[in-house]
C-alpha cells in the first residue's frame, strides 16, 4: 500500500479525477431533482468531498516528493477521516431511501391489487402521478396538477395528458387536476353514479358555484 501511495501513476490520478468529477455531477443532479432533505445531504457531502480533495492533494504531493511520513500522517488523519464522513452520509442516506423505496413499492403494489377488483379509482391533484408510477395510466388519458403535467409523461410516456381539463373520465379511472378540481370530479361522479339532478342538488347543498361572480 505504501508503494502505491508513493508512486501514483498518471492513470491512477486520471481515474481519481474522473471519479471526483462524476461524484460532483451526481450530487448536482440530486440538488436539482431532489427534495429539501436530498439537497441538504448533497451540500454536506460536497463539503466533505472538498475536505477529501484537499487532503488527497496533500497526500499526492507528499507521494511525489517521496515523503513517506507525511503520506502516512495525511492519509491516517485527514484522507480517511473525510472519506469516512462521505461514506457515513451516503450509507445512511441509502438506508433511508431503501426503506422509503420498500414502503413506496408496497404502496404501488397495493394500488395494483385494488385495480383488480375496485370498479372505479380516482385521484386528485398529483395523486395521478402515483397511479402512473403503479402503471395504472398506461396508454390512458389523465390529468394532474398543472405543475406536474410533464411528470406524468416522464413516468410513463404512453399517458395521454389532458392539460386544461378539470378532470378526465377514462372509464374506470378518473383523475382530477388541482385540489379544487376534485370538487368538480366528485360532482361528476355523483351524476354518473346517480343522476345529473342529484349532482345539482349536491352542488347547491354545498353552495359550490364556481361560475358565479362575487
Amino acid at each position: 500500500m505504501l508503494e502505491y501511495r508513493l508512486q501514483p501513476s498518471p492513470q491512477i490520478l486520471a481515474r481519481f479525477d474522473q471519479s471526483a468529477t462524476a461524484l460532483v455531477a451526481a450530487l448536482g443532479a440530486i440538488r436539482a431533482d431532489g427534495d429539501t432533505a436530498d439537497r441538504a445531504l448533497a451540500d454536506r457531502v460536497l463539503l466533505a468531498h472538498q475536505d477529501y480533495l484537499a487532503a488527497t492533494d496533500q497526500l499526492f504531493g507528499a507521494a511525489n516528493r517521496g515523503d513517506a511520513p507525511t503520506v502516512a500522517r495525511v492519509n491516517n488523519n485527514e484522507v480517511l477521516a473525510s472519506h469516512l464522513a462521505i461514506e457515513q452520509e451516503l450509507t445512511g442516506a441509502a438506508a433511508d431511501k431503501h426503506q422509503l423505496t420498500l414502503g413506496g413499492w408496497a404502496h404501488l403494489q397495493w394500488l395494483r391489487e385494488q385495480r383488480q377488483h375496485v370498479p372505479l379509482m380516482t385521484s386528485v391533484c398529483t395523486g395521478s402521478t402515483v397511479f402512473a408510477a403503479a402503471g395504472l395510466l398506461h396508454d390512458r388519458a389523465a390529468t394532474t396538477n398543472r405543475t406536474a403535467l410533464d411528470q406524468l409523461t416522464r413516468i410513463d410516456e404512453t399517458i395521454i395528458v389532458k392539460p386544461g381539463q378539470q378532470y378526465v373520465d377514462d372509464g374506470d379511472i378518473i383523475t382530477a387536476a388541482g385540489i379544487s378540481a376534485g370538487i368538480d370530479m366528485a360532482l361528476h361522479i355523483v351524476g354518473r353514479l346517480t343522476t345529473p339532478e342529484r349532482a345539482r342538488q349536491v352542488r347547491d347543498g354545498i353552495e359550490y358555484h364556481p361560475e358565479s361572480t362575487r
